[in-house]
């Protein structure tokens, strides 16, 4: 039976995402008010702060807890630890293109990362989070009239599932 054990106090506007940490240690919450923090679940204390120039969207960490990834309105942000390894704007600034979801792969060496473009047409893309670069082997997927909601590699990493307005998609 599950019970409310504690409340993560500390964002001043809407939390957007939550993850665990894989050893269950700490977790990750982004929100509307531009940060990413870290608690420990020891004792649901606040770790870090992690500071970012939009909303923070969704979060995801690495299969190894090393990088953290922030999507912000504009791009996505990775972290390890503290220090920022690089922003990666997502497209051209005349479109929305505002992160929604991510999931790295269970092996690490990709990130997936779904994005709406406009209100109606969203996108999956997945990368490389060494080089912050799309994959060339892996084509952008655009899905027209819906918005992405989340998205998650399969265990074995050979299938990734996206949720949307009306659909669910492998």
């Amino acid at each position: 039976q599950f019970q409310l054990t504690a409340t993560l106090c500390g964002h001043s506007y809407g939390v957007m995402s939550v993850a665990f940490s894989h050893d269950g240690s700490f977790l990750l919450s982004g929100s509307r008010d531009k940060t990413c923090r870290i608690w420990t679940l020891a004792d649901t204390s606040q770790v870090r702060i992690l500071q970012h120039d939009s909303d923070v969207n969704a979060v995801a960490l690495s299969a190894d807890d090393q990088i953290i990834a922030c999507g912000t309105d504009t791009a996505v942000v990775l972290w390890t630890g503290t220090i920022p390894l690089g922003s990666y704007p997502l497209g051209q600034e005349e479109m929305r293109d505002s992160v929604r979801a991510l999931d790295f792969s269970p092996h690490g060496s990709t990130l997936a990362i779904g994005y709406d473009i406009d209100y109606d047409t969203s996108s999956i893309r997945v990368w490389d989070p060494t080089t912050g670069q799309p994959l060339d082997e892996c084509e952008e997927v655009q899905v027209l009239g819906e918005s992405i909601f989340d998205l998650q590699f399969s265990p074995d990493g050979a299938y990734l599932v996206s949720s949307h307005t009306r659909t669910a998609r492998t």
